[in-house]
């Protein structure tokens, strides 16, 4: 029992709420610690009596002004950072203050945990050799008050850069921000390391498209590692060119070798170049799910994938301990971030009671409210999540969905997982394809566009990329073959047979685009928002009517 507290709190309820009373101290003189009177509360219990529940909009000005330069609003000293979400599932855009303290503890508490349990799990892949990892210079920028603005989960922003020296490629890729050139180069030097102990990158469409490159340029890649230089026609300054050439000498062995690899083909193409690569390091959860499953069909076959954290720029949220499991789980951080839990049936409520960590149930979906190290208080960030179990009394989840990405016409509220689900049992169906991704939007996005005022019934618009050698010559499916999606999701929502069955929304519409559409999506995304390239995930639910246009202009098959 805590001392403070009148009722039993399992020990990890204390060390939340030891964690949360540290911050409410340390941020007490600030503006909005004062306002909040966080100097009269003394236990968990009070901060969620006296505090609302927030979302970005109730920060929006704060931001603002701290962006400018002022000091003691939010934080009690400047932030070391501001990080900027991708805005790709959400429509927009936000700066989150990264506090320096949250820094050094997101290395202590997240990254060293992580770098344990691989030595656990993958003994070898902490040698001597160096990883391949897939990462991209993001664009800076100063705020007003000369405060950095960018990803936090760049390198830079993390502290990994520091660890560059384990990495294939060299530091004078950097200067390099243009994501097919610096991909080219990643390849480059990666290719000419045999020993290879892992591959990294944020997210698992990442390393897909990256073995996409591959696939697409390894005859120039096996030419410029036979004579040891950086392709002429490859579009970087002279200055890095000649950088880079002076770490290349001519590997005509290593090229023979590469060359007869790729002309087998590339199904479990890691492991054929990289013989000690134990392990591909990347987020396989969510967004990142179809690619992950397209990894494992294809380039990486019989090479594990290990999705060591879920994190957002708000905070670190959890850390997966367990990566031989099929499924990623992630065990909740007690000791870096506050977490309250929201019950699914309560969170359309502006203000709705929320629970303690210890006290979610096994086997229920909660939507996560966190209160972070770098003044954000219960706050809203938008994901549901699934208790699995427990660990040490800490829950351990399973990310679901982000709640802008339900497709909701009627209330039906159908989530990105059971829709997958659905997908991906009808694609194989559909001569055995794969689905390499997907989006969807609901009609009156259609309607926006083509300026309808005239529907009635509600429908949703489905737009997929099928993979493999099956879906190449099947591209056209049958008027029944799509209704096997439509038929699956009303067997397995009830909700939304309900409202099918007595017509209040209509058959879903199923385009096939073309081989190749969602790696452009992706380059949209990265012109059209502050994303990096590290940070771009697909939305799973369209909200822009321009993003809607490019996937119609891509339609192979309606």
């Amino acid at each position: 029992m805590c001392s403070h507290t009148t009722k039993p709190v399992y020990f990890i309820g204390c060390r939340l709420e030891k964690l949360l009373l540290k911050e409410l101290r340390r941020r007490k003189n600030t503006e909005y610690g004062r306002e909040h009177k966080f100097a009269t509360i003394t236990n968990r219990q009070q901060f969620v009596e006296q505090h609302p529940l927030t979302e970005y909009s109730h920060y929006e000005d704060l931001i603002k002004r701290t962006a400018r330069g002022e000091v003691n609003v939010m934080l009690p000293d400047r932030p070391k950072l501001l990080g900027v979400t991708s805005g790709t599932t959400t429509g927009h855009s936000k700066a989150i203050p990264v506090d320096r303290a949250y820094v050094g503890q997101f290395f202590l508490k997240g990254l060293l945990p992580v770098f344990n349990v691989m030595k656990t799990y993958f003994p070898q892949s902490y040698g001597l050799q160096k990883s391949l990892q897939f990462t991209y210079s993001a664009r800076w920028r100063l705020s007003e008050g000369n405060i950095p603005v960018g990803p936090a989960s760049n390198p830079h922003s993390t502290g990994i850069d520091r660890l560059q020296v384990n990495y294939t490629t060299p530091a004078a890729a950097a200067s390099i921000t243009t994501e097919p050139e610096a991909l080219y180069i990643h390849l480059l030097f990666g290719l000419l390391d045999p020993y290879v102990e892992k591959l990294e990158a944020n997210f698992a469409s990442i390393v897909y498209y990256a073995f996409v490159s591959l696939e697409n340029n390894w005859s120039d890649l096996v030419t410029d590692i036979r004579l040891g230089r950086v392709n002429p026609d490859l579009n970087i300054t002279d200055e890095t060119r000649a950088e880079l050439n002076k770490l290349l000498r001519p590997h005509p062995c290593r090229a023979m070798h590469l060359a007869l690899e790729f002309e087998r083909g590339f199904v479990g193409i890691a492991r054929r170049v990289w013989h000690h690569a134990l392990v591909v390091v990347c987020a396989t959860s969510g967004a990142s799910a179809t690619y992950a499953r397209a990894l494992e069909e294809r380039y990486t076959r019989g090479t594990p994938l290990y999705s060591p954290a879920y994190a957002a720029t708000e905070t670190l949220v959890g850390l997966n301990l367990w990566p031989k499991e099929e499924d990623p789980h992630y065990v909740l951080v007690p000791n870096i971030t506050f977490y309250e839990l929201i019950p699914l049936e309560a969170q359309d409520q502006e203000q709705p009671k929320t629970i303690f960590a210890e006290q979610a149930k096994v086997g229920e979906s909660y939507e996560l409210v966190i209160t972070n190290m770098s003044g954000l208080y219960r706050y809203r960030f938008g994901d549901i999540v699934k208790v699995v179990r427990f660990f040490n009394e800490c829950p351990v989840i399973e990310f679901l969905y982000r709640k802008g990405q339900l497709l909701n016409v009627r209330g039906e509220k159908t989530s990105e997982d059971s829709f997958y689900q659905a997908l991906v049992h009808c694609a194989y169906r559909w001569h055995h394809c794969k689905v390499i991704d997907y989006t969807c939007c609901e009609s009156v996005l259609m309607d926006t566009l083509q300026g309808n005022t005239d529907s009635s019934v509600p429908y949703y618009l489905v737009f997929v990329e099928l993979g493999g050698a099956e879906a190449r010559k099947h591209l056209n499916i049958s008027t029944e073959q799509k209704h096997m999606l439509d038929d699956m999701l009303r067997t397995t929502s009830y909700v939304y047979e309900s409202y099918r069955s007595k017509g209040s929304i209509g058959p879903m519409s199923i385009s096939i685009v073309k081989p190749g559409s969602f790696h452009e999506f992706r380059s949209l995304l990265l012109t059209s928002t502050q994303a990096s390239a590290n940070q771009v995930k697909v939305p799973r639910v369209l909200h822009q009517t321009a993003y809607l246009q490019f996937m119609l202009d891509h339609v192979v098959v309606a």
